[in-house]
């Protein structure tokens, strides 16, 4: 019954075909990105604003990665309030969906975002984007994936301008065992600790990481507030350009559906440093 809810009220100010027509933006739905033979064939839906790009050699692009826990469903339409946010500001997007537990465990849909980008890498002429100007954009277990793809080697010719995370379990080593977790990782914390340290931003985040968006619920029990902590004073140790929004009054759920102004900020942090290049 709460996810229906949470379907509708989303659902409610999406973008559908229709209205992405009236509105003057090309969708192609359930594109294939990963290769012939890979474990399970991953889609995405792509959506470009019609027109000429504000920058030369083609629109800027936003991949969208949704939460859900890891697991849970192919939760694409989480997103799409911020996809409409996103297009109005100039920017292509793709919103992709990845392997989910528990039948697949880390580090798959890593492995997957990073195939979504040498997809439009691939293809960015025909698509009418510039891979020189990307970003990630993920929400809870979404954002977690989308900075450890982000520290991942880039193709060649693609260029990673910065990511946004919200909600997100930056310090997955805070409580190794809640179940979220353990499902995710396949096995016990205590089984392997040095996999979950490669599973955990905090550990892994070198310099050169780009620049990160980070907003956050005031009153986030289900991610508490250490972990944007740790993250933030991480990023401050390596000299990372980074924000952080929090959303006052708002728990996990709360900020996903009502983030008071945190997304179109988000969307600003974007402009800069994808238009700017």
């Amino acid at each position: 019954m709460y996810r229906s809810f949470v379907r509708f009220l989303i659902w409610v100010t999406g973008i559908t075909e229709d209205r992405g027509k009236k509105c003057g933006i090309t969708v192609v739905r359930d594109m294939v990105y990963t290769p012939e033979g890979w474990p399970e064939a991953m889609r995405g839906d792509f959506y470009k604003p019609d027109g000429e790009a504000d920058c030369a050699g083609g629109f800027p692009v936003v991949i969208l990665v949704h939460g859900g826990g890891w697991a849970d469903n192919d939760n694409r339409y989480h997103m799409v309030r911020v996809l409409d946010q996103l297009l109005r500001a100039g920017f292509a997007v793709f919103n992709v969906a990845y392997r989910l537990a528990p039948e697949y465990h880390y580090p798959a849909p890593v492995d997957d975002l990073l195939e979504s980008v040498k997809w439009l890498g691939v293809n960015e002429e025909q698509l009418g984007v510039d891979m020189t100007r990307f970003a990630f954009f993920g929400y809870s277990a979404g954002g977690h994936l989308a900075e450890l793809a982000s520290m991942r080697e880039m193709p060649e010719g693609v260029g990673l301008c910065a990511v946004v995370a919200g909600g997100t379990p930056h310090f997955m080593r805070l409580d190794p065992d809640f179940p979220l977790v353990r499902e995710f990782m396949g096995h016990w914390w205590q089984d392997d600790p040095d996999r979950y340290r490669e599973a955990t931003p905090v550990d892994l985040v070198g310099e050169g990481f780009p620049p990160v968006y980070v907003y956050h619920g005031e009153k986030d029990r289900l991610v508490p507030r250490q972990h944007v902590e740790k993250w933030e004073k991480r990023l401050a140790e390596l000299g990372v350009d980074y924000e952080v929004h929090w959303v006052k009054g708002r728990g996990h759920i709360g900020t996903f559906l009502m983030p008071r102004g945190a997304v179109s900020g988000a969307v600003d942090f974007l402009r800069e440093r994808l238009f700017s290049r």
